[in-house]
């Protein structure tokens, strides 16, 4: 079959291959854009990071130093 009619299967979809192996074609894109994110969801991914970050590291310090302190 020529490289025209040769169908590449992506996941449930089959899509006709009508470029070269090389990509050589000059051709820019093509694709779909990459999906933007808003900046108040990065700001909450970050808040959120920084909040489990820092949940370890309290946790750390009562693991290593918490506890007994001589109560009786």
């Amino acid at each position: 079959m020529p490289d025209s009619q040769t169908i590449v299967d992506q996941g449930s979809i089959a899509y006709p291959f009508t470029g070269t192996a090389s990509g050589g074609s000059g051709e820019s894109g093509g694709g779909q854009p990459a999906p933007q994110v808003p900046d108040s969801a990065k700001t909450l991914g970050i808040l959120a990071f920084a909040a489990m970050v820092s949940t370890l590291g309290l946790t750390y310090v009562f693991m290593k130093y918490g506890g007994d302190y001589g109560v009786e």
